[in-house]
């Protein structure tokens, strides 16, 4: 309980800090201006990752000689999304999964535990990949006297052989299974990309490169499980980075704003799928 409390006091403490720097009310002005079209598209791109992640499952499940329906990959990727947002950190839906699936399967928790952080694994470094892409296009100013895109090659190349080398020995994927799920990796990233993009066309935002790798960045902070669902930690990330590759703070944060609300028709789908199918509840 103590842990659930200091994750809602981080979420809290940093939009508070957040909207210390950029007053609320020029947010609320910015997003009531909204292009109802570009955020609708916007909407439907996030569930099209939700519903590529969901099939990225299956595969993974099917390296474990388990089958999975597509329809119920699809309903418990949704249900774990609602858990996302009721408990602390990005990754709670997993653990959840995880436990779902080892009452269904005649595997153990530990392996289901596995398959999930596999999952959840390949599609950060597709992720990371798209970001790295996206800083080459437009390189942040470094506090370090290193050339930015050498800086980004190198992390790419360090990131890959570290994320290899533990699927490898840890997961005992091959190269093969890796890059075929990374094929779904790549599709439910590039949505989030697609997503984030249309928000900045609902936004009317210039320089949309810049803060795609703005919001790529904060998404990858957001899953440390220090927060609730990773609201707050994405505004303050903005907060902070946006001066990196010149933008307005007030647009990235505002653009971090309307993300964190379309994320929120995620568990609401969840639970719709989770008071319909009435599965068991979690572990306490």
């Amino acid at each position: 309980m103590l842990k659930y409390l200091l994750r809602f006091g981080v979420t809290g403490f940093a939009l508070f800090i957040t909207f210390q720097s950029i007053p609320l009310r020029d947010v609320i002005d910015q997003l009531s201006g909204l292009n109802w079209g570009w955020l609708f598209l916007a909407v439907l791109a996030l569930h099209a990752s939700q519903l590529v992640s969901a099939f990225r499952t299956r595969l993974y499940l099917k390296f474990k000689g388990e089958e999975l329906s597509p329809g119920r990959a699809f309903s418990l990727h949704y249900v774990g999304g609602l858990f996302n947002m009721l408990l602390p950190g990005t990754v709670s839906g997993d653990a959840y999964k995880a436990w779902v699936l080892q009452k269904e399967t005649d595997q153990d928790l530990l392996p289901m535990v596995a398959v999930m952080i596999a999952n959840r694994a390949n599609g950060l470094w597709w992720l990371i990949v798209l970001l790295a892409a996206l800083l080459l296009l437009q390189p942040p100013a470094l506090p370090i006297k290193v050339h930015p895109a050498v800086a980004i090659v190198s992390g790419l190349i360090l990131v890959t052989i570290v994320y290899n080398f533990t699927a490898k020995i840890i997961w005992g994927e091959s190269l093969l299974q890796q890059y075929h799920a990374g094929v779904y990796s790549f599709g439910v990233q590039l949505m989030v990309v697609l997503c984030l993009y249309f928000l900045t066309r609902a936004l009317e935002l210039e320089n949309w490169i810049a803060y795609l790798s703005l919001m790529l960045g904060a998404i990858v902070v957001a899953m440390v499980p220090i927060s609730i669902g990773g609201v707050g930690v994405r505004e303050y990330v903005l907060l902070q980075t946006s001066p990196m590759l010149g933008v307005s703070a007030t647009d990235g944060v505002s653009l971090a704003v309307i993300f964190s609300l379309i994320s929120l028709t995620v568990p609401i789908v969840g639970a719709i799928f989770y008071l319909t199918a009435r599965p068991s509840a979690p572990p306490a």
